[in-house]
C-alpha cells in the first residue's frame, strides 16, 4: 500500500474511534520469549526410558527498540519419578553476543561490549546481557534462539512423570529485566515435557500429542504448520496413508508422516483445531480445546484418538506476525472499506469476541493498538 494511503486509512480509522469515546490503555508485547524446538523429545515427548540429554532453546522475538541490558532466568521442575542431573547455560554461538563472539564471527560492533554472563543455579540457569558506550544492544529486529540450556541424564518411569520449565529471577537483578520494556514482555511458558508410556505401559491403548504446546502463532513463522504424533502404536501395523488430523488429509510437509523412534508423527496445518467447529471467537486466554486423530490398521480396523491442544493469542493480530499495531489497523479498514482479504484465521477478526466481524472490531483493534 502507498504510503499516502495508508496514512489516510489510519486517520479514518482513528476518527471513527475518536467518535466512539474508545481509551487506548493496552498494549501488545515488546518482547516475546518462547522455547523454539526442543532436541531429544520423540513426537513431542520425552522417549519411555529417558533420553542422554534434553536441549530447550530458547528463542527472542524483539519486535520494536534495541535492547541494552537484559536479565533472564529460567528453572525446570521434576514431577513425579522424573529426574535430570544438572543444568547447563549456552549463549547460542551463532550471534555476536559479547567482543569474543563478535571477533569469531568478524561482526562489529557486539550486542553487549560490557560483556554477558551465565549463571548456574540449582535446576536452572540465569543470563544477563549489558552493553556500555560502544554496543548495539539486542537489535530491534531480533528473531531467534538466543541460549539453550541442556537437562543431562533425564530419566522417568512412565506418563504419570514430566518435567515443567518456566521463568523465574536471579542474583543480582531479582527479576526478568529487558531495557525500555516494564510489563511487555511476553513468556510462552511455563512449557511441560511429559514421557512416553514404556512398552509396559501402553496396556491403555495409543495415544495422541502435538507440538509446540502451548502454540505461540509467531514462534511457527509463516507457515502455522503443528506436529501431531501417534504414540503406542505399532508403525507397522497402521496404513500411513490413512492417517488424518481433524478429518483432513495430512501433511503439509514432504517427509510426514513419519516414524520417529517408536511414535508415528505427522503434521497439519493450524487451521485445523481453529475451523472444524465453524466460525467462534477467540477469546483473550486463547483456544484450549481437544482435536482428533484417525486411521485404519493394516487389516482394516479403524481407529481414533483424542488429544489435548492450547493455542497462545494475541488479540486484535490479525496480520497473525506475533503483535497489534498500525498493520493491523489498516488491514482491517481494507476489508471493511476495500474489499481487502480476511485474516488467514478468519476468528482472530472477531476481536471483541460478539460472535461477528463488523466495525466495533476495527474499532477494538485500534484501541488495542495504542495508536
Amino acid at each position: 500500500m502507498r504510503a499516502p494511503l495508508k496514512a489516510a486509512v489510519l486517520l479514518a480509522a482513528m476518527v471513527l474511534v475518536s467518535f466512539t469515546g474508545v481509551a487506548a490503555q493496552y498494549f501488545e508485547p515488546a518482547v516475546f520469549v518462547n522455547v523454539d524446538e526442543v532436541e531429544g523429545l520423540v513426537g513431542g515427548m520425552i522417549p519411555a526410558g529417558g533420553v542422554e540429554n534434553l536441549v530447550v532453546p530458547v528463542r527472542f522475538i524483539n519486535i520494536d527498540d534495541a535492547r541494552t541490558a537484559i536479565s533472564n532466568g529460567f528453572y525446570f521442575a521434576r514431577v513425579g519419578g522424573a529426574d535430570f542431573t544438572g543444568v547447563v547455560g549456552e549463549w547460542n554461538p551463532g550471534y555476536p553476543w559479547d567482543w569474543p563472539h563478535a571477533m569469531e564471527l568478524g561482526v562489529y560492533p557486539p550486542y553487549f561490549d560490557q560483556g554477558i554472563f551465565t549463571n548456574p543455579f540449582t535446576d536452572g540457569s540465569g543470563f544477563a546481557g549489558l552493553t556500555g558506550g560502544m554496543g548495539s544492544g539486542l537489535p530491534a529486529d531480533f528473531d531467534g534462539v538466543a541460549y539453550t540450556l541442556t537437562l543431562s541424564d533425564v530419566t522417568g518411569t512412565g506418563p504419570t512423570d514430566a518435567i515443567v520449565m518456566d521463568s523465574t529471577w536471579w542474583l543480582p537483578a531479582n527479576y526478568w529485566l529487558w531495557s525500555g520494556v516494564a510489563a511487555d514482555v511476553y513468556w510462552g511458558g511455563p512449557y511441560t515435557f511429559d514421557f512416553e508410556e514404556g512398552p509396559s505401559g501402553c496396556e491403555t491403548g495409543p495415544f495422541t500429542t502435538c507440538w509446540p504446546q502451548p502454540t505461540i502463532l509467531k514462534a511457527l513463522e509463516n507457515d502455522k504448520i503443528l506436529n501431531v504424533a501417534i504414540h503406542c502404536q505399532d508403525p507397522a501395523e497402521v496404513n500411513f496413508s490413512s492417517i488424518l488430523v481433524q478429518g483432513k488429509i495430512p501433511p503439509y510437509t514432504a517427509n510426514a508422516p513419519y516414524i520417529d523412534g517408536d511414535s508415528i508423527v505427522t503434521d497439519c496445518f493450524i487451521m485445523r483445531f481453529l475451523g472444524s467447529s465453524g466460525f467462534r471467537p477467540i477469546p483473550p486466554e486463547g483456544v484450549h480445546t481437544t482435536y482428533i486423530v484417525t486411521y485404519n490398521l493394516n487389516d482394516g480396523t479403524p481407529m481414533s484418538l483424542t488429544g489435548d491442544y492450547n493455542l497462545n493469542v494475541s488479540v486484535g493480530d490479525v496480520t497473525l506476525d506475533g503483535v497489534v499495531n498500525a498493520d493491523d489497523v489498516v488491514f482491517m479498514s481494507e476489508y471493511f472499506w476495500n474489499k481487502g482479504q480476511m485474516c488467514e484465521i478468519e476468528e482472530f477478526m472477531d476481536v471483541d469476541w460478539n460472535g461477528r466481524v463488523d466495525i466495533r472490531d476495527l474499532q477494538k483493534i485500534v484501541e488495542l493498538s495504542g495508536l
